[in-house]
């Protein structure tokens, strides 16, 4: 309908075009002859070409470029459409009694989070959520020994540890995972692009206040600006983890934990701990080594695996 009218508008604006030009060229350029009136009318005709053909040049710029517009417009509303169907779905799974399809929701809306930013955060929201409720821990309460951390929490764990942002690395919030049950949690770093470097999964600012991570395996993660807080990291394996100042540790279980190689830890950080100097290895700084050998006969005694 629009290119119908834009088309009229066209064709009337060449006919007045045609007549004003017409006019204003016999007033500027009168014929006294037949010659003259031969060159007067091929002047005009050819005038009157360039017109049109500059006008239909325009017209069909504009009639493509709303074309393209339109098609831009559907196919965004058509992949919004996209993206939520399978927000949904997901969702609707995600509560599913079924682990296999709890598993399958769960990496969805993994891929549903590098797809989308609009969707990131309602992600991990979700798989929070998910953690929280289906394994929830209080300190103190009994819990059956386990082989291995539930595949539905260890696919959540997954998807949250290599998600491409971190905290204030395009995250404003922290991950809320405190009170959390994730005992023999394999997180271990991989491969970059490259093949040659390797990265540990991303925990930055997590709030991890209590959690269980007994046993866990966080190889090479990521805990700079985490809140630790009470956490058990009893046994954990942590070695070439990554801290900083602002990771806190106060109250954390660190009993046996192997701290080899970890980076950004401090003896100011560490050492709020409940007795970290009975960890199995230390990391790299120094001055915690130091402290670490001084505790030696008391560590002797500590039997670790």
């Amino acid at each position: 309908m629009l290119n119908s009218v834009m088309l009229v508008i066209v064709i009337v604006a060449i006919l007045l075009t045609a007549s004003v030009l017409y006019f204003v060229l016999r007033k500027i350029l009168p014929p006294t002859n037949f010659e003259e009136r031969k060159d007067f009318i091929d002047l005009y005709t050819k005038i009157i070409g360039a017109t049109a053909l500059i006008v239909s040049l325009l017209f069909t710029w504009y009639s493509t470029e709303n074309t393209l517009r339109i098609t831009t417009e559907t196919l965004r509303d058509a992949q919004r459409k996209e993206l939520a169907e399978r927000f949904a779905k997901a969702n609707e799974q995600i509560g599913s009694e079924s682990i296999t399809a709890r598993t399958g929701a769960i990496y969805s809306l993994g891929q549903l989070s590098n797809d989308s930013v609009e969707y990131y955060w309602p992600v991990m929201q979700d798989l929070t959520d998910l953690i929280r409720g289906r394994a929830p821990y209080k300190e103190g309460e009994e819990v059956q020994p386990r082989a291995s951390c539930p595949v539905d929490i260890q696919a959540a764990m997954n998807v949250i540890g290599w998600r491409k942002l971190a905290f204030e690395k395009g995250e404003d919030q922290r991950l809320e995972l405190r009170e959390t049950d994730l005992r023999k949690l394999i997180l271990k770093d991989k491969e970059k692009g490259d093949g040659t470097t390797r990265e540990g999964a991303h925990l930055e600012g997590a709030q991890l206040v209590d959690a269980n991570l007994e046993e866990a395996n966080l190889r090479g993660a990521h805990f700079e600006g985490a809140i630790l807080q009470g956490a058990n990291l009893k046994n954990a394996y942590l070695a070439g983890a990554h801290f900083s100042n602002t990771t806190d540790l106060a109250g954390a279980t660190l009993e046996c934990a192997d701290l080899g190689q970890a980076e950004g830890l401090k003896l100011s950080t560490i050492n709020v701990a409940r007795d970290w100097h009975k960890i199995k290895s230390p990391p790299k700084d120094t001055e915690i080594r130091a402290e670490w050998e001084n505790a030696r006969p008391e560590r002797e005694r500590q039997v670790c695996k």
